[in-house]
Order: C-alpha cells, then sequence, then structure tokens
C-alpha cells in the first residue's frame, strides 16, 4: 500500500483535531465527573502516536534532528501515557506508580511542545503558533509548582486542546 506524504499529513492533522477536542472536553468538563471519562487520555495518546508521521514530515522541512528527536520523545510520552492509564484501570496497581508515569508523560510532552514552538520559529509554521506552543509548555510546566492555583489546570488542558487544533490547522497548511 502506498501512502504518501499528502495522506500521512492529512491522517495525522485529523488526529490532532480529535486529540484537541478531547482536550478541550477534558478541560471544561473533566473536573464534573472525572472517573468516567479517563480512557480519554489513552485515546488521546493513540491518536498522538497515529499522527507522529506526520508531525516529523512538518518538521523535518526546519530541522531534520530536531524533529526526530521531538517525534522520538512524543513517542515516549504516549507510550508511557497509555501504560500509566493501563496501571490507572488496574485498581490494585494504581497510585503512586500511576502518578509517577503520568507526571513522566506529560512532563515530556510539554518538552516536545516547548521544542516544537522554538521549531516553529525558525520555520514554515506561523510565528503565533510557535508563540502558543512555547505559552503552552510554560504553563503545563508550571501547574508542577507545589500550591498552584488549581484553575491553572484548567488553562493548561484548555492551551493544550487549543494547541492541537492550531498544529492540526499547521499540519493541513503544509500539506497543500
Amino acid at each position: 500500500m502506498n501512502t504518501s506524504n499528502l495522506d500521512l499529513k492529512k491522517i495525522g492533522s485529523a488526529c490532532l483535531f480529535v486529540d484537541g477536542i478531547i482536550l478541550l472536553f477534558y478541560g471544561l468538563f473533566v473536573p464534573v465527573f472525572v472517573h468516567g471519562v479517563h480512557w480519554l487520555i489513552t485515546l488521546l495518546a493513540i491518536l498522538f502516536l497515529i499522527a507522529l508521521p506526520a508531525i516529523y514530515y512538518s518538521l523535518a522541512q526546519v530541522q531534520k534532528v530536531a524533529a526526530k528527536v521531538v517525534v522520538a520523545l512524543l513517542g515516549v510520552a504516549m507510550i508511557v501515557l497509555i501504560l500509566s492509564d493501563l496501571l490507572f484501570m488496574q485498581s490494585v496497581l494504581s497510585g503512586l506508580g500511576h502518578d509517577l508515569a503520568y507526571a513522566l508523560g506529560n512532563v515530556l510532552l510539554l518538552i516536545c511542545l516547548f521544542t516544537i514552538g522554538v521549531i516553529a520559529l525558525k520555520g514554515v509554521f506561523f510565528k503565533w503558533f510557535g508563540y502558543m506552543s512555547i505559552l503552552t509548555a510554560i504553563i503545563g510546566l508550571a501547574t508542577y509548582i507545589p500550591q498552584v492555583p488549581s484553575f491553572l489546570f484548567t488553562v493548561s488542558l484548555l492551551l493544550l486542546g487549543l494547541w492541537c487544533l492550531a498544529f492540526g490547522f499547521n499540519i493541513l497548511k503544509l500539506a497543500k
């Protein structure tokens, strides 16, 4: 089966659009009913894994080495998130192990967002997207500071959802 870069970019941008909608939903409504929708994070991570080729091809237009590093770290982050969600579903294994794995996956994702922002400022992406990536990463990392206001978690999730939508839009723009 022959798949062109254009098809990969369309599939990747569609996955990122769905990820953005999931994150916006999660950020707006999950504090109300956390237990019923935790599987959405697993779905989000799987869609990110499907979008990795499109992410690589769009970032490689600017910097190939950085694109390889970002995609590798994103892959590891998503696998860690999937594994941590599997631990969460196993009530016997949930707890500290899940929390550490989940934090590791999130921090790797945020480091990748920051790197994508720097790459975006140097390349073919919209400049606002680069600044949005950096801002999203900084706010996301700030949520790990002890005694941070609780609304910052929601802001971080909403920004991450908007970031996914914007990244999907940028990849779709590059596919043309």
